[in-house]
């Protein structure tokens, strides 16, 4: 990420402490993923931070040059330690391992910095940031999902309306619901189908490659190789078939419960038997009407209240 953003190549010459270095290839460290120079840092820079790596004879000229120059062996030279769990079973938590290496430590030598990996935002901030990409998309997938059954329902409701003569005629021929459930739910589920075959070949091609480059412009990371996962069939393919399917059948199976009589009489709302709400004497003609006409229409405002929720 240093070399891209400031335009160094393979090849090219860079001078350091009034040495010439010449740059043999560029390195994703796992370490370093993230170009954070302080671990306390809020934002990291790769654009003025960077990390390299030299031959073990070249480091050790560092400390040659500065005891020419009188600066001492360790000056200017920072070591740090690594450690690696060899028996960690994952029975207690990182944070317990790592607290009582610190305490070990602390008895030996005076630590000036302890780091552990759970800390580390230079190893944990990309992985972070991608689970959380990975969430919000998945959230986003889902609630997008709904929307467009809720589309697809009542634009399925509206045919049901226009075609309620000829359902009540099937109906009165012997069709029964679900025949009839089956049968508004085939061209729905046939185009979500469909949509989750294109989104599969898509998701691994065109998109595929437009993520990597927005990740590759912002973390140092190694060559990435495309694995067929399942898990991200189920989620992103089944799952929203399956909520597609439930949101259309529950929508269908309320709007044809009615009796065949009533579908050939387009009589298919549910509010006229119902007794109108009193308003009182005293209120203006106009203002009775407009708050009857509000009190007669409030679950289509609550359906567009919760549309209008999701889509927010």
């Amino acid at each position: 990420m240093y070399a891209e953003n400031n335009g160094i190549e393979i090849g090219d010459v860079i001078r350091i402490g009034g040495k010439d270095y010449t740059i043999t290839g560029t390195v994703a460290l796992s370490d370093y993923s993230t170009m954070f120079q302080d671990n306390d840092d809020m934002m990291f820079d790769a654009s003025r931070f960077g990390v390299g790596l030299v031959t073990k004879e070249e480091f050790q000229s560092f400390t040659k040059a500065r005891k020419a120059r009188g600066a001492g062996g360790g000056a200017g030279i920072k070591y740090c330690y690594a450690w690696k769990y060899t028996d960690f079973d994952g029975s207690v938590s990182e944070k317990d391992v790592s607290d009582d290496l610190m305490k070990a430590l602390n008895k030996i030598v005076s630590l000036e910095e302890f780091v552990p990996r759970y800390l580390n935002q230079a190893i944990m901030f990309t992985g972070d940031d991608m689970g959380g990409d990975r969430a919000m998309m998945e959230v986003f997938l889902y609630i997008i999902t709904v929307i467009i059954a809720f589309v697809y329902a009542i634009t399925t409701r509206d045919t049901i309306e226009k075609e309620s003569g000829v359902i009540g005629t099937l109906r009165a021929m012997g069709y029964s619901r679900s025949e009839l459930t089956r049968h508004y739910m085939r061209m729905p589920l046939l185009i979500t189908l469909v949509s989750a075959v294109i989104g599969n070949i898509l998701g691994y091609t065109v998109i595929k490659d437009l993520c990597a480059y927005l990740y590759y412009h912002s973390y140092s990371l190694t060559k990435y190789h495309t694995i067929w996962s399942l898990e991200a069939l189920i989620r992103t393919t089944l799952i929203p078939f399956a909520l597609m399917a439930a949101v259309t059948f529950l929508i269908l199976r309320a709007n044809l419960t009615r009796s065949p009589l009533q579908f050939l009489r387009h009589d298919l709302s549910r509010s006229k038997n119902r007794s109108a709400m009193p308003l009182p004497k005293e209120l203006p003609f106009f203002s009775r009407f407009r708050t009857r006409i509000i009190l007669q229409n409030i679950p289509n405002y609550l359906m567009l209240g919760a549309g209008i929720l999701f889509a927010n």
